[in-house]
Protein backbone atom coordinates (compact mmCIF):
# COMPACT_ATOMS: atom_id res chain seq x y z
CA UNK A 1 0.00 0.00 0.00
CA UNK A 2 0.83 3.42 -1.07
CA UNK A 3 4.56 2.15 -3.05
CA UNK A 4 5.86 4.10 -5.16
CA UNK A 5 8.08 2.46 -8.29
CA UNK A 6 10.33 4.21 -10.85
CA UNK A 7 8.11 3.51 -13.20
CA UNK A 8 5.59 6.73 -11.22
CA UNK A 9 8.16 8.98 -13.03
CA UNK A 10 7.68 8.11 -16.30
CA UNK A 11 5.91 11.47 -17.82
CA UNK A 12 9.16 13.73 -16.21
CA UNK A 13 11.72 11.11 -16.78
CA UNK A 14 11.23 9.44 -20.47
CA UNK A 15 9.12 12.35 -22.40
CA UNK A 16 12.51 14.39 -21.74
CA UNK A 17 14.87 13.37 -24.22
CA UNK A 18 11.66 13.44 -27.28
CA UNK A 19 10.65 16.75 -26.42
CA UNK A 20 14.88 17.91 -26.55
CA UNK A 21 14.49 16.31 -29.69
CA UNK A 22 11.49 17.68 -30.56
CA UNK A 23 12.97 21.21 -29.53
CA UNK A 24 16.50 20.92 -31.52
CA UNK A 25 14.89 20.06 -34.37
CA UNK A 26 12.32 23.28 -34.30
CA UNK A 27 15.57 25.11 -33.52
CA UNK A 28 14.55 26.27 -30.02
CA UNK A 29 18.16 28.02 -28.31
CA UNK A 30 19.82 27.93 -31.95
CA UNK A 31 21.02 31.94 -33.44
CA UNK A 32 19.75 32.76 -36.39
CA UNK A 33 22.08 34.47 -38.67
CA UNK A 34 21.46 36.86 -40.96
CA UNK A 35 22.41 35.02 -44.23
CA UNK A 36 23.04 36.97 -47.34
CA UNK A 37 19.65 35.72 -49.88
CA UNK A 38 20.02 35.16 -53.52
CA UNK A 39 17.15 35.87 -55.57
CA UNK A 40 16.03 33.02 -57.65
CA UNK A 41 18.98 30.33 -58.74
CA UNK A 42 21.17 32.85 -60.72
CA UNK A 43 19.57 36.23 -59.05
CA UNK A 44 21.57 38.69 -56.90
CA UNK A 45 22.18 38.31 -53.48
CA UNK A 46 20.72 40.76 -50.81
CA UNK A 47 20.66 41.15 -47.40
CA UNK A 48 18.54 38.83 -45.03
CA UNK A 49 16.10 39.45 -42.99
CA UNK A 50 16.97 42.10 -39.99
CA UNK A 51 14.69 41.11 -37.40
CA UNK A 52 12.47 38.42 -36.36
CA UNK A 53 10.72 38.12 -32.61
CA UNK A 54 8.09 36.76 -30.38
CA UNK A 55 6.03 39.11 -27.85
CA UNK A 56 3.41 38.45 -25.50
CA UNK A 57 0.34 40.37 -24.91
CA UNK A 58 2.17 42.75 -22.28
CA UNK A 59 3.37 44.46 -25.19
CA UNK A 60 0.98 47.35 -26.60
CA UNK A 61 -0.33 47.49 -30.45
CA UNK A 62 -1.73 43.46 -30.05
CA UNK A 63 -5.65 42.91 -31.59
CA UNK A 64 -7.79 42.37 -28.87
CA UNK A 65 -7.38 38.52 -28.00
CA UNK A 66 -4.77 37.93 -28.79
CA UNK A 67 -2.48 36.17 -26.97
CA UNK A 68 1.61 36.22 -28.11
CA UNK A 69 2.63 37.81 -31.40
CA UNK A 70 5.25 35.88 -33.99
CA UNK A 71 7.03 38.60 -36.45
CA UNK A 72 9.66 39.50 -38.69
CA UNK A 73 10.37 42.63 -40.86
CA UNK A 74 12.74 44.26 -42.81
CA UNK A 75 14.19 47.44 -44.64
CA UNK A 76 13.24 47.16 -48.99
CA UNK A 77 14.22 50.05 -50.97
CA UNK A 78 10.49 50.25 -52.90
CA UNK A 79 7.45 52.46 -52.74
CA UNK A 80 4.76 51.56 -50.52
CA UNK A 81 2.18 51.51 -53.82
CA UNK A 82 4.21 49.18 -55.29
CA UNK A 83 4.90 46.57 -52.72
CA UNK A 84 0.69 47.37 -52.00
CA UNK A 85 -0.09 46.21 -55.40
CA UNK A 86 1.94 42.94 -55.03
CA UNK A 87 0.45 42.22 -51.84
CA UNK A 88 -2.72 42.82 -52.13
CA UNK A 89 -3.08 40.51 -55.03
CA UNK A 90 -3.23 36.85 -54.12
CA UNK A 91 -2.27 35.34 -57.03
CA UNK A 92 1.02 36.55 -56.01
CA UNK A 93 1.45 35.20 -53.29
CA UNK A 94 2.98 31.30 -54.21
CA UNK A 95 5.61 33.27 -55.27
CA UNK A 96 6.51 34.40 -51.56
CA UNK A 97 6.04 30.85 -50.42
CA UNK A 98 9.26 28.74 -49.63
CA UNK A 99 9.69 24.89 -49.31
CA UNK A 100 7.92 25.05 -46.38
CA UNK A 101 4.85 26.39 -47.51
CA UNK A 102 2.24 25.57 -50.56
CA UNK A 103 -0.55 27.72 -51.76
CA UNK A 104 -2.96 25.12 -52.45
CA UNK A 105 -6.30 26.96 -53.73
CA UNK A 106 -7.55 30.62 -54.11
CA UNK A 107 -11.11 31.70 -53.39
CA UNK A 108 -12.61 34.17 -55.52
CA UNK A 109 -12.44 35.90 -58.84
CA UNK A 110 -9.19 36.13 -60.63
CA UNK A 111 -7.92 39.72 -59.64
CA UNK A 112 -10.06 39.85 -56.42
CA UNK A 113 -9.27 37.17 -54.87
CA UNK A 114 -10.39 37.17 -50.85
CA UNK A 115 -8.78 33.81 -49.83
CA UNK A 116 -7.38 30.53 -49.91
CA UNK A 117 -5.91 27.53 -48.69
CA UNK A 118 -2.57 26.96 -47.44
CA UNK A 119 -0.56 23.76 -46.44
CA UNK A 120 2.41 24.22 -44.10
CA UNK A 121 5.14 21.50 -43.68
CA UNK A 122 6.55 21.51 -40.51
CA UNK A 123 10.10 19.56 -39.14
CA UNK A 124 9.02 15.78 -37.64
CA UNK A 125 6.27 14.85 -40.08
CA UNK A 126 3.96 17.81 -39.00
CA UNK A 127 1.43 18.99 -40.70
CA UNK A 128 -1.32 21.84 -41.23
CA UNK A 129 -3.74 23.02 -43.55
CA UNK A 130 -5.53 26.59 -43.12
CA UNK A 131 -8.18 28.52 -44.52
CA UNK A 132 -7.06 32.08 -45.18
CA UNK A 133 -9.51 35.12 -45.34
CA UNK A 134 -8.41 38.47 -46.02
CA UNK A 135 -10.65 40.97 -43.32
CA UNK A 136 -9.23 44.11 -44.02
CA UNK A 137 -7.24 46.55 -46.26
CA UNK A 138 -5.79 49.96 -45.93
CA UNK A 139 -3.65 50.98 -49.46
CA UNK A 140 -1.17 51.08 -49.03
CA UNK A 141 0.15 50.34 -45.83
CA UNK A 142 -2.12 47.10 -44.02
CA UNK A 143 -2.96 44.13 -45.31
CA UNK A 144 -4.81 42.00 -42.81
CA UNK A 145 -6.18 38.43 -42.78
CA UNK A 146 -7.15 35.16 -40.46
CA UNK A 147 -5.78 31.90 -40.32
CA UNK A 148 -8.15 28.94 -39.08
CA UNK A 149 -6.06 25.55 -38.12
CA UNK A 150 -9.24 22.91 -38.14
CA UNK A 151 -11.95 24.14 -35.33
CA UNK A 152 -9.53 24.98 -32.30
CA UNK A 153 -6.51 27.49 -33.80
CA UNK A 154 -7.14 30.65 -35.29
CA UNK A 155 -4.55 33.68 -35.88
CA UNK A 156 -4.43 37.01 -37.24
CA UNK A 157 -1.80 37.55 -40.01
CA UNK A 158 -0.93 41.28 -41.23
CA UNK A 159 1.29 42.76 -43.76
CA UNK A 160 2.12 46.05 -42.63
CA UNK A 161 4.11 48.33 -44.27
CA UNK A 162 6.03 52.43 -42.97
CA UNK A 163 7.45 54.17 -45.32
CA UNK A 164 10.87 55.76 -44.99
CA UNK A 165 13.16 57.88 -45.99
CA UNK A 166 15.08 54.46 -47.25
CA UNK A 167 11.77 53.14 -48.83
CA UNK A 168 9.89 51.59 -46.34
CA UNK A 169 9.77 48.65 -43.62
CA UNK A 170 7.72 45.51 -43.83
CA UNK A 171 6.48 43.55 -40.80
CA UNK A 172 5.30 40.63 -41.22
CA UNK A 173 2.99 39.22 -38.35
CA UNK A 174 0.74 36.36 -36.85
CA UNK A 175 -1.33 36.55 -33.47
CA UNK A 176 -2.49 34.36 -31.71
CA UNK A 177 -5.87 34.38 -30.84
CA UNK A 178 -7.09 30.85 -30.17
CA UNK A 179 -5.12 27.69 -29.75
CA UNK A 180 -5.96 23.63 -29.65
CA UNK A 181 -4.04 21.61 -27.83
CA UNK A 182 -2.19 20.28 -30.55
CA UNK A 183 -1.03 23.50 -32.18
CA UNK A 184 0.00 25.09 -27.93
CA UNK A 185 2.26 22.54 -28.05
CA UNK A 186 4.00 22.77 -30.97
CA UNK A 187 4.38 26.09 -30.81
CA UNK A 188 5.75 26.11 -26.78
CA UNK A 189 8.29 23.67 -28.07
CA UNK A 190 9.84 25.80 -30.75
CA UNK A 191 7.29 26.54 -33.32
CA UNK A 192 7.31 30.05 -32.83
CA UNK A 193 11.18 30.25 -33.80
CA UNK A 194 10.31 27.87 -36.24
CA UNK A 195 7.65 30.08 -38.22
CA UNK A 196 9.51 33.48 -37.52
CA UNK A 197 11.76 31.83 -40.12
CA UNK A 198 9.09 31.24 -42.60
CA UNK A 199 8.00 34.88 -41.90
CA UNK A 200 11.37 36.10 -42.84
CA UNK A 201 11.54 33.66 -45.68
CA UNK A 202 9.03 34.86 -46.75
CA UNK A 203 9.86 38.63 -46.59
CA UNK A 204 13.30 38.12 -48.03
CA UNK A 205 11.07 36.55 -51.14
CA UNK A 206 9.19 39.65 -51.07
CA UNK A 207 12.17 41.64 -51.72
CA UNK A 208 13.10 39.49 -54.34
CA UNK A 209 10.03 40.13 -56.18
CA UNK A 210 9.96 44.07 -55.62
CA UNK A 211 13.90 44.29 -56.70
CA UNK A 212 12.50 43.46 -60.57
CA UNK A 213 10.38 45.97 -59.83
CA UNK A 214 12.54 48.87 -58.70
CA UNK A 215 13.02 51.64 -61.08
CA UNK A 216 16.76 52.13 -61.91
Amino acid sequence: MGHRYKSDTYPATYLRRPIKLAAETLGVGQHDPLPQVRCGLHGNWIPGVTHASTARNTTHGLPAGAQRRVSANRQIAIDPETAFALLSDLDNHWRLADPFVDVLRLRGPFGARHGGEIRIKGPLGVRRTARTTITATRSPLLITGTAQFGRKTTAQVSWSLHPNPGGLQVELAVDELSTGPLDRVLLAIGGRRWLGRRLAAALNQLACQLATEAPG
